[in-house]
């Protein structure tokens, strides 16, 4: 299984199934819509990208609407950029670099997103 390296030890794609098998039975004992409405990872733990394509891909497998965090302040002094996946997986870089493997990972699972929402019936 893919490991992503985090401050607490090893979280796995395994882990990752776990947790949203939860969500995937939830959803089909209520035969509801799901959405995630936010979901990341800091740009520069170990593997983050492998993260956000495991993430992605088990919630594109079990049906759940999703969307990244992206977290930047509109303050000028406020240099906070550790959401930011627009700047890469370097912890030293503050400055947009796209595209980066998170970018590039985030952009392939966005290209899946065919379906669009529709007032018929509402």
């Amino acid at each position: 299984a893919n490991s992503y390296g985090t401050s607490s030890g090893t979280f796995t794609r395994d882990d990752l199934q776990a947790y949203f098998s939860n969500v995937s039975s939830f959803k089909s004992s209520r035969g509801v819509p799901v959405a995630v409405n936010e979901f990341g990872v800091q740009r520069y733990q170990p593997n983050a990208d492998q993260y956000l394509t495991d993430s992605m891909d088990i919630m594109e497998s079990i049906g759940v609407n999703y969307s990244v965090w992206l977290w930047e302040s509109s303050d000028p002094d406020v240099d906070y950029d550790d959401f930011n996946f627009r700047r890469g997986p370097d912890p030293a870089n503050h400055t947009d670099a796209s595209p980066n493997v998170l970018t590039t990972v985030i952009q392939k699972y966005f290209q899946k997103n065919t379906v669009r929402p529709s007032n018929r019936g509402f």
